[in-house]
């Protein structure tokens, strides 16, 4: 709807301004030929030459948008974030035991530190990526934002899990978007396959952060975990916020090494 309005908003104006332009180009004659112009003739000469501006700065603005990406850039050692979002993808490796009690699925326990979580040595668990991402961004790391998929790790079983699992690595730091208190609200949580509903998941996180007096400077997004319309997502987001990157944790050979995106075409204005 808001790009259907811009549009709108453009084309308005390419019909005003040949309109605006013939006020001023008249008006501007008839003072550098010395004659008197009436207050009406003044105040339109104002108007229009004002609107003339507006449009023209709009129009400019607005086109930046359209833009393909002006700035890629690419950083093997990005700067430590203050929030890391990530994406939850299904939990496999991890259970609860009686005891509720985190375990792997073999039964054996999982480790008690951080660094010991995220060695290669240990069983194959889909969450250990995400405990690299923030360990990357540690110890200026105060808030990770999780966003579990819809019928994926969303499950009220997962989310249990989830944020049992990050908050023994993570303390007092791990908010998993819809999920408060044990209860979740489905509708935060969007479907991995659908570019749109990842990209307006991740739009009210931001948000979120913002409302928490955190800029663009101090989030990254990790684009590691869900599936690979959740990273077109990432990069998707922050074409127009020039201060807002994205991140991937490599695999196999290199995996612990980290790569931070940044893609821009125009900074936001609102």
């Amino acid at each position: 709807m808001k790009e259907k309005s811009g549009i709108i908003m453009v084309l308005s104006g390419l019909v005003l301004l040949p309109i605006m332009s013939g006020w001023i180009g008249d008006i501007a004659r008839e003072l550098f030929n010395g004659e008197r112009i009436s207050p009406i003739d003044g105040g339109l000469f104002g108007i229009a030459l004002l609107v003339a501006v507006l449009i023209v700065l709009f129009a400019y603005g607005y086109s930046k948008r359209l833009l393909p990406p002006r700035l890629i850039s690419e950083n093997s050692n990005p700067d430590h974030r203050a929030v890391l979002i990530a994406m939850l993808s299904e939990n496999r490796g991890i259970k609860l035991d009686e005891k509720e009690d985190l375990v792997f699925d073999d039964g054996t326990q999982l480790p008690e530190t951080l660094n010991a979580a995220i060695s290669s040595k240990l069983p194959s668990f889909t969450w250990q990526q995400v405990l690299r991402a923030a360990q990357k961004h540690q110890p200026e790391l105060e808030v990770i934002y999780l966003i579990a998929s819809k019928n994926g790790s969303g499950t009220p079983e997962s989310l249990k899990i989830a944020e049992k699992f990050f908050t023994k690595y993570f303390p007092g730091k791990v908010k998993i978007h819809g999920y408060v208190n044990g209860h979740s609200n489905l509708g935060c949580f969007p479907n991995f396959n659908l570019l749109e509903d990842v990209r307006l998941a991740l739009g009210n996180v931001l948000r979120d952060a913002k409302k928490a007096n955190y800029s663009d400077k101090r989030i990254m997004i990790d684009c590691t975990g869900g599936m690979k319309t959740t990273s077109i997502a990432a990069a998707f987001v922050t074409l127009d916020r020039p201060d807002l990157q994205f991140q991937y944790m490599g695999t196999g050979a290199d995996t612990g090494s980290v790569l931070a995106y940044n893609l821009v075409t125009q900074k936001r204005y609102d």
